[in-house]
């Protein structure tokens, strides 16, 4: 089997976490023998593999303040739904209660 180069860097990821075939992983160091940019992009993306960005680093973006702002802004919508329905239901029951209660007392 032989294998372009955009292949190998499709199915490197595979390859390193040891998930590929055997026929992917010897067709894997086959190509690699005799392509120095794959080889290059191996290392590379071993280097990468081996050393992540560590959590919370600054090339992240702030996407916590973003979720806060959104949290109290649905929950400020839920309250004053919630709030508008209650007055409405509040006002519906009291018409009820005074409309049984006039009905009870013959007016």
């Amino acid at each position: 089997m032989n294998l372009t180069c955009d292949t190998v860097m499709d199915l490197f990821p595979l390859y390193y976490d040891g998930l590929a075939s055997q026929s992917s992983r010897e067709a894997i160091r086959r190509h690699l023998r005799t392509c120095p940019s794959c080889r290059e992009f191996v290392h590379r993306y071993r280097e990468t593999a081996s050393h992540p960005a560590p959590c919370g680093s600054e090339s992240l973006p702030d996407f916590d303040q973003g979720y806060r702002n959104l949290a109290d802004r649905l929950k400020r919508r839920h309250i004053i739904k919630t709030s508008a329905f209650s007055f409405v239901l509040a006002v519906c029951l009291a018409t009820l209660a005074a409309s049984f209660f006039l009905k009870r007392n013959g007016r």
